[in-house]
């Protein structure tokens, strides 16, 4: 076995090689979106502590959507966040 692994040709890659068969894709952007399935009252409130009212206000109004019978508390949380 050291025979043979001692016959194999080692080639060693240069950074720009390297670099070329990198996948440079974005993997932050969707860690960054806000998932459907995710959304909870708790992430809202999070948001908000965070100043972030914007997104807590879509969060929000998918809960609207998602839980009707909580419509106006929903609702109630919005208006607060325009103070």
């Amino acid at each position: 076995m050291i025979k043979a692994f001692g016959k194999k040709e080692i080639k060693l890659a240069t950074i720009k090689e390297i670099e070329a068969n990198q996948n440079n894709e974005n993997l932050a952007a969707s860690s960054t979106e806000i998932n459907d399935d995710l959304l909870s009252e708790s992430f809202a409130k999070l948001l908000v502590n965070q100043g972030k009212k914007a997104k807590a206000k879509k969060i929000y109004e998918k809960l609207m959507l998602k839980f009707p019978d909580k419509r106006s508390y929903f609702a109630d949380l919005i208006e607060k966040l325009k103070e």
